[in-house]
């Protein structure tokens, strides 16, 4: 028994000094003590994911460790791993009575099923809640002259004139737990500059130049993305917010909420998502103009003002990846350089076919199996094709070449 009680110290201590000297690590990696997001990882971290010397979140692993699920020789929650832990359900031994809880003859072997249950029950919430990384704004990175909202990416760092069109306000809805919003506003009258570009935007490298793409896993089968907003437009713009869904690098589904009108309270604004089988990834952009597009035809005709907070998805959590296997879709040639034909094993209903920024450019409705489309109209580029059948919808990239492609 002693020798066991001496192996469990051991293996402590060790996890702690590699707590340590992790922590260390991460904050020299990160320039900075302090770490905060979705996966913080810093001498002091503070997020949903947290690792580090002092680390808090709802599960946190450090040294000293506060959360629903606690690691570290100091330990705070309700499932506690710890030399001195203090919670519900507490994995430790006694070593002296001035040292800790003797948590094995509180909560015995036999509740291990209950521990293991509740780990499952929280770990699948967290991941539900986990759909939209920073939805609610909480989470910023100084980067020296502006704040940047972390998990999206902004026209900031191109900023020649010190205009900073996305930054961190403490304006927020009644309802919200959190602290902060984003403030995005454009500045026409500093075009053609970057920063006068009041947008955010995701892409896996968090680099706006590059545009929207899949940028973070989804779980489930969401149909709606939900958030609070206020907006000021001036000499006609509008603003949007647009959410895409991918699948295997593919766009599947698609939806946007747009409005010209002013809204000087906080709102809640709904997107629906249009149907789709399966998606592996989003991403989402929203900004203070139209901007689905580009200059000159879309750009901010005003120095409008858009505030933007509490995002979240919501929807089936149901599974239909057999169907994709029934539906047998077939796009075809793809490339194409003038014609591109639609088979599909179950009868079409309809197809639709939108641009890159998700405009309808083309639609026809029918019972048929074959669908045969002229693409030669079109500018040449990259463009989606939705096909709707009795199974639900398909989407699928298709790109123009013309006829020298």
């Amino acid at each position: 028994m002693i020798k066991k009680l001496n192996n469990k110290l051991t293996w402590m201590v060790f996890g702690s000094l590699t707590l340590l000297i992790g922590g260390a690590i991460f904050s020299f990696s990160n320039e900075s003590l302090f770490s905060s997001g979705q996966h913080a990882m810093g001498y002091f971290a503070s997020g949903q994911f947290a690792c580090g010397v002092f680390a808090a979140g709802q599960f946190a692993v450090g040294v000293f460790a506060v959360g629903i699920f606690s690691f570290g020789v100091f330990s705070l929650g309700i499932f506690n791993i710890g030399l001195y832990a203090v919670g519900i359900y507490i994995l430790g031994k006694k070593y002296s009575k001035k040292r800790s809880i003797d948590v094995l003859q509180l909560v015995k072997w036999k509740f291990k099923p209950t521990v293991i249950l509740g780990l499952l029950v929280v770990a699948s919430y967290s991941d539900a809640q986990a759909q939209l990384v920073n939805g609610d704004f909480e989470a910023w990175s100084d980067q020296g002259a502006y704040w940047s909202p972390d998990g999206f990416a902004t026209p900031n760092a191109l900023s020649q004139n010190g205009y900073y069109a996305v930054t961190r306000s403490e304006d927020h809805p009644v309802s919200s737990e959190g602290m902060y919003s984003a403030r995005i506003e454009s500045k026409a009258s500093l075009l053609p500059a970057a920063s006068a570009y009041g947008l955010i935007l995701q892409n896996p490298s968090q680099n706006f130049l590059e545009g929207i793409k899949p940028s973070f896993p989804v779980q489930g089968h969401p149909t709606e993305l939900k958030g609070f907003f206020k907006y000021h437009p001036q000499n006609g713009d509008r603003m949007v917010v647009l959410a895409q869904l991918f699948y295997q690098g593919d766009m599947v589904g698609i939806g946007q909420f747009s409005t010209e009108d002013t809204t000087a309270e906080w709102s809640e604004f709904t997107v629906q998502i249009s149907d789709y089988l399966q998606a592996d990834s989003i991403a989402l952009l929203v900004a203070s103009y139209y901007a689905l597009g580009g200059p000159p035809e879309y750009r901010p005709e005003g120095n409008s003002v858009l505030y933007i907070d509490d995002l979240s998805l919501s929807g089936d959590a149901a599974s239909v990846s057999d169907k994709i296997e029934e539906n047998k879709l077939k796009v075809y040639p793809n490339p194409c350089q003038g014609t591109v034909r639609v088979l599909s094993a179950n009868e079409i209903t309809k197809v639709q076919i939108t641009n890159a920024a998700g405009q309808e450019i083309w639609e026809t409705e029918g019972a048929n199996r074959l669908t045969e489309i002229d693409m030669t109209a079109h500018p040449l580029g990259i463009y989606y094709i939705k096909v709707y059948t009795k199974l639900g919808v398909t989407c699928t990239k298709l790109v123009y070449t013309g006829p020298n492609g």
